[in-house]
């Protein structure tokens, strides 16, 4: 191969790394910073009910919960508040409406490709059964089954609210 031809492929290497960086700026970086000793995802307790996921502080809290027969709860899980009724066997929980700042630093390598590869949002709804591979769900507008429980969201103007329930 020629000088000139070797010198054009090079050029061209290196503009195209110069794209990529600039492209996916924001991902590189959040993939040179060094992970924490014990990620804010993947570093929980197993949880054998679903949990909501902040990305903005890694805090991660359960959703679905027991009472005393006869009582109702009022919960407040990172933020959300609703209640919990145990007869029913339901709860319900209205998210606050925020922007989704991703707090980088709080999360494994691995948890932050898995956040990253989600639409943007501040709160996930999170499978910790196997928390060494946390799954990640949005939060849309279809109901979703998570670990034997059904949580269906509707906006309101209050935010999110999240009815959570035993899946059929």
């Amino acid at each position: 191969m020629s000088r000139r031809r070797k010198y054009i492929l090079t050029a061209l290497a290196v503009l195209l790394a110069i794209f990529l960086l600039w492209a996916f700026q924001d991902e590189a970086r959040a993939m040179l910073l060094e992970p924490p000793e014990v990620c804010a995802l993947c570093g929980q307790e197993p949880q054998e009910v679903p949990c909501l996921l902040d990305i903005s502080t890694g805090e991660v809290g359960p959703l679905a919960g027991t009472t005393l027969p006869g009582k109702f709860q009022y919960i407040g899980v990172l933020g959300a508040m609703g209640g919990w009724d145990s007869d029913a066997q339901t709860g319900q929980v209205t998210l606050p409406q925020g922007e989704a700042h991703f707090l980088v630093p709080l999360f494994c390598r691995s948890c932050r490709w898995t956040i990253m590869e989600n639409p943007a949002s501040l709160y996930y709804l999170a499978d910790l059964s196997d928390p060494k591979s946390p799954l990640l769900y949005p939060i849309g507008e279809e109901p979703l089954t998570i670990l034997g429980w059904t949580i269906t969201p509707k906006d309101t103007a209050d935010g999110t609210t999240l009815t959570i329930s035993p899946a059929p």
